[in-house]
């Protein structure tokens, strides 16, 4: 049976993680948080034998390595572990020679006992819903080797479940008029609508109230790229340069405006300096007016960050930011590498 003829990928994923997870898999599909989801659960087996970082190695194909890099992985054996993790990203599986092709199913076949490969794509960049693309020789000879996964979005019904599950672990109460709402406001997006429910949670819990009030979902559950913004907001706050990057990828592949990016990264050094040089005497409720924040519980998080900006840093973070935007509207330099750039000088 061909692997698009399956009933339930996901459920036999399940199954392979638990009793037999080693050997390779391909992730495609709309739902990101599932892919990374299940990705963890695989890494999570060589992190726990310890030599984590010897048995783990990660190919971008969309930063310079190549199919030699990833035959060369597979080759190799664990070190002093039973099992080795390989992570490829970005290769363009539909877009490769007949030669890479061939090169490719054959490393997957080579992929032994003790070694698990994951192919992640992002769903901007593999889509194999066209019965051509199906249908493609490569898709069936990968088939044959490895584990191939498709991770749709969600019905309905399966995210008011999985929602209301999130905010009742919380002991914190939501309706299902409210969570319909974030789900459409997120596009039945889980990554959206995990990171929503988090801030919604942590604002009742801030503010000591059980269940979450109608007027805020509109505030706190944005559509688009606005949810994201947030956490590369809380990124650059807790100065997690990874973390920032990845976001601020997923972002550029979203074609958000860097503009705003840079807009966002200015009113969190803003913000950052207005809770840091303010006297000790002044409220959390003062503090977010003047900051213009959305709530005190953003005070209290800011305040959790400061050690690490002094206010050197501040100033020259500051007059980067401005410097960036300045540039991104006068230079012929790619808009998101500015942006990139911007990140890793005010994180360094």
């Amino acid at each position: 049976m061909a692997y698009f003829e399956k009933k339930d990928e996901v459920k036999e994923l399940r199954d392979k993680i638990k009793f037999d997870p080693e050997g390779a898999y391909l992730f495609w599909g709309e739902e990101e948080y599932l892919k990374r989801y299940y990705l963890d659960e695989l890494r999570k087996l060589i992190s726990d034998e310890g030599m984590e970082e010897f048995n783990k190695t990660v190919l971008d194909f969309l930063h310079g390595d190549t199919l030699k890099d990833l035959e060369e992985a597979v080759d190799s054996l664990p070190v002093m572990a039973s099992r080795k993790i390989i992570e490829v990203w970005g290769m363009p599986l539909l877009n490769l020679k007949k030669d890479e092709e061939k090169r490719l199913v054959d490393a997957v076949k080579r992929v032994g006992d003790g070694t698990i490969l994951v192919i992640f794509s992002r769903a901007t960049e593999l889509d194999l819903k066209p019965k051509k693309n199906r249908e493609r020789e490569l898709i069936k000879k990968l088939s044959d080797s490895m584990t191939v996964t498709e991770f749709p979005r969600q019905t309905e019904q399966k995210l008011l479940s999985w929602v209301d599950k999130i905010f009742r672990v919380a002991e914190v109460r939501i309706s299902d008029v409210n969570i319909t709402k974030m789900i459409n406001l997120c596009d039945y997006s889980m990554t959206r609508l995990k990171n929503d429910a988090e801030k919604l949670i942590a604002y009742c819990k801030f503010n000591k109230i059980p269940s979450v009030p109608d007027e805020i979902i509109s505030l706190f559950v944005k559509p688009c790229a606005e949810n994201e913004i947030w956490d590369f907001s809380d990124a650059v706050v807790k100065r997690a340069k990874k973390e920032a990057l990845t976001i601020l990828e997923n972002l550029r592949i979203q074609r958000l405006d860097p503009i705003v990016i840079v807009s966002v990264i200015g009113k969190t050094l803003t913000a950052i300096a207005t809770v840091k040089s303010a006297k000790s005497s002044m409220t959390d409720k003062d503090l977010n007016k003047l900051a213009d924040l959305k709530g005190e519980w953003q005070v209290k998080r800011y305040r959790q960050n400061m050690d690490g900006w002094s206010e050197e840093r501040l100033k020259r973070a500051t007059e980067l930011t401005f410097r960036c935007e300045e540039d991104l509207k006068s230079t012929t330099t790619p808009e998101y590498v500015l942006v990139e750039s911007l990140v890793t000088a005010i994180l360094e």
